[in-house]
């Protein structure tokens, strides 16, 4: 979860570099975690969110990361159900008969030095897809609701960040076609329309495919059958040729499978989600998924469900929370301030603050100028405490749109290193 107001000045910016790359190259607006003077950090909700919490995970950007302060991490239990804004009213029919797809979860923990000192602890969660056929090409994936493309490693890619995962062949799949911007075949023999996208300090650099993509590992010769095809959408892709170091060559997953909205997209085809929810007498249809994310200390399993939400992930009723300017594309929330111990923080105090919840980080993003203030306000000395999970520490709530989201010392804090 984090907060901030980078939208718009990302898309300016984003906007005036178009006119600086010829075409077919295009650069699509991400909003990047950077500070933004005067305005909040990314750390990543459209009509209707649902969110139920178990803990959180939290760093206070530019932490220290000594034991037992703010920037000491702890991953978290956390159920999150999103769902598509036509999905909004039909949360009571769905679980009455219809079973929601519920794939396993792989946790990767990558810690952050700087100067010789563990500073911050990125976490990625993953699962498994198969691409293409008639035999399929399968990849771990990270499901990121910050984002709005499928990106995989392109076969042509050679940079060390690709040459360590499994890399998508587009001539070993019958399915698989080159398009360009606007989904119409690619005339360009061998390649669409390439484009940029931003990953927090990174990117990747690719061209536009088509192809058929599918949930879940890829079936055995003749184990396919008919419901393991309605797992599988058609959609736009990004196969990439380029991929940075920082952030994919820190982690062993392949690529990404963006849940933003539709206006992350750089095109309605190129939406995962919507492809998805527009599968008609489908589980899907109802737009709705949900993210469980655990620490797996007691060996818990995190998992993400699509076409509703596995209800023994719930510690109590889920709450809808509305978003905020869905035609951004990001699951963004007004937030109307944040509290540590009951005292409200001056942030947000000249009117709601917009958060953006995003899978795809482990952190929290404040405004810069209150990063030192939360931090000193939330340190403890770790004495001869092993574990600051343990520690008496203050409770931070963020306050949203009829619903307190509380987050505890055991959440926001880690083991030390």
């Amino acid at each position: 979860f984090g907060l901030r107001q980078c939208d718009q000045v990302s898309r300016q910016g984003g906007a005036s570099l178009i006119t600086h790359i010829p075409p077919p190259n295009y650069y699509l607006p991400h909003c990047v975690p950077v500070h933004c003077p005067g305005t909040f950090l990314p750390v990543t909700f459209e009509t209707a969110l649902l969110t139920m919490m178990g803990a959180f995970h939290f760093v206070a950007a530019a932490a220290s990361g000594l034991p037992c302060r703010s920037g000491a991490v702890a991953t978290y239990a956390v159920f999150v159900l999103l769902a598509l804004p036509t999905a909004h009213g039909l949360f009571d029919s769905v679980g009455e008969g219809v079973k929601p797809l519920i794939m396993p979860l792989r946790r990767e923990v990558v810690p952050v030095y700087h100067a010789g000192k563990l500073v911050s602890i990125k976490t990625s969660y993953s699962g498994v897809v198969h691409v293409g056929g008639p035999r399929p090409q399968e990849f771990r994936v990270v499901f990121d609701t910050g984002s709005g493309h499928i990106v995989l490693p392109s076969i042509i890619c050679e940079v060390q960040a690709c040459l360590t995962k499994a890399r998508y062949d587009k001539t070993e799949s019958l399915s698989g076609q080159s398009i360009n911007l606007n989904g119409s075949p690619s005339w360009t023999p061998g390649t669409g329309d390439s484009v940029t996208i931003g990953f927090g300090r990174g990117e990747v650099r690719g061209f536009l495919v088509r192809d058929r993509i599918c949930l879940g590992p890829a079936p055995g010769p003749g184990e396919e059958n008919a419901e393991d095809a309605e797992h599988c959408v058609e959609a736009g892709m990004v196969e990439a040729f380029n991929m940075s170091s920082d952030p994919f060559e820190n982690f062993t997953f392949d690529g990404i499978v963006g849940l933003g909205l539709q206006g992350l997209a750089v095109g309605p085809r190129f939406s995962f989600l919507r492809n998805l929810a527009r599968q008609k007498d489908s589980r899907f249809s109802s737009g709705q998924f949900g993210v469980f994310l655990a620490e797996g200390d007691d060996e818990e399993e995190s998992e993400i469900a699509f076409g509703g939400h596995n209800p023994e992930r719930l510690l109590e009723p889920l709450t809808w929370v509305p978003l905020a300017k869905p035609e951004l594309g990001y699951w963004m929330v007004q937030v109307m301030g944040i509290y540590v111990d009951n005292v409200k923080l001056s942030a947000c105090s000249d009117g709601p603050c917009t958060g953006i919840l995003d899978t795809g980080t482990s952190h929290l993003g404040l405004p810069a100028d209150y990063v030192e203030s939360l931090s000193d306000m939330l340190m403890r000395p770790a004495e001869d405490i092993s574990d600051c999970r343990q520690i008496e520490a203050p409770v931070v709530k963020v306050e949203l749109q009829g619903y307190n989201l509380t987050i505890l010392p055991e959440n926001y804090m880690r083991r030390l290193p």
